[in-house]
């Protein structure tokens, strides 16, 4: 009776270990996750919707909401400080960010690598009515850069830089996106620019309604002081009225996050991501760029060890 006693006291022992072990490891606290992106009128914003849609119907713990925020150089800010915790950002800003060279005031690493997606292509647009055919024709004209200390601006910086051109040959205004389309609607400002992928919804509700033209920027210029540009183009009708190429440079977006963002989250809205490409390059035509090949390929910083741990199983990282 005894033996027999013993005998069951061990195995119920054993399954409310085994039980709380299996528990352990199988149910999940909620989770909730903030993925910033940048103007609702550029290509971050709908992709992000997808991919958390995604996430909210499949990962069973975690709901992913999508913001809008001040883009790359914000966002830098953001994730490194835990105020998101998912990021869309320039290579170049991230890169900045890292290194703590110009707009930031020192170095910040706190961010990870999820993915490398599409390059933001940079989109010099003047009204058609100007004089401005290249980009020097910009010197002592209303043109837009961006939103004070964002990654457009330094964008802009760069492209200039290449032409022998600063902030001091233009009249410029440190204005968001949204914004430059309006002003550009009402002939307010001669030209803008803006880095996103192509199509950029809000430029083509622009060229909807006004008379615009693209310049064209040498590849071969910034790729030589600038490495992490990509020679671009955009194909002729992306937009409309546009019925030529124009040549043009990207530079290669990102998808990171905070390094305390729990491993299983990461992995988990990794897995999603790559099992739903397909969706999401319906979202925006710039994700029909991006391929298994090309996600892990060219992330200036650390990966996160969820995002890694996917790739290594799916063979993407070796």
């Amino acid at each position: 009776m005894k033996k027999s006693l013993m005998i069951a006291v061990i195995i119920i022992a054993i399954v409310v270990v085994g039980g709380a072990a299996y528990l352990s490891t199988t149910t999940r606290q909620p989770v909730k996750i903030s993925i910033a992106t940048c103007s609702s009128a550029g290509a971050w914003y709908p992709i992000a919707g997808v991919w958390a849609n995604y996430i909210n119907q499949e990962s069973g713990y975690i709901t992913a909401t999508v913001e809008t925020s001040g883009c790359s150089s914000a966002n830098a800010y953001t994730v490194n400080r835990k105020e998101v915790d998912v990021s869309f950002i320039m290579g170049n800003m991230i890169y900045y960010a890292w290194t703590g060279h110009e707009p930031f005031n020192q170095s910040m690493q706190n961010a990870r690598g999820i993915a490398v997606i599409y390059p933001d292509v940079v989109q010099f647009v003047v009204l058609a009515d100007t004089d401005i055919y290249t980009i020097p024709d910009l010197k002592g004209k209303i043109f837009a850069v961006g939103s004070p200390g964002s990654g457009n601006v330094m964008t802009t910086q760069e492209i200039f830089s290449v032409y022998n051109m600063t902030f001091d040959d233009i009249k410029p205004q440190y204005i968001a996106f949204t914004q430059m389309i309006e002003a550009m609607k009402n002939k307010q400002i001669d030209g803008c620019t803006y880095s996103a992928g192509i199509p950029t919804a809000g430029y083509t509700d622009l060229a909807s309604v006004r008379a615009v033209r693209w310049l064209p920027i040498d590849p071969s210029l910034v790729t030589k002081k600038y490495s992490y540009y990509v020679p671009c183009v955009i194909p002729a009708n992306t937009y409309p009225g546009q019925t030529t190429d124009v040549v043009t440079v990207g530079v290669t977006d990102l998808i990171v996050c905070n390094k305390d963002l729990p491993d299983d989250v990461v992995y988990t809205i990794t897995k999603i991501f790559v099992q739903h490409l397909k969706d999401l390059q319906a979202a925006h035509p710039s994700m029909k760029q991006v391929s298994l090949d090309t996600l892990v390929k060219g992330m200036p910083i650390p990966w996160h060890p969820g995002a890694e741990k996917y790739y290594r199983e799916i063979g993407l990282i070796k």
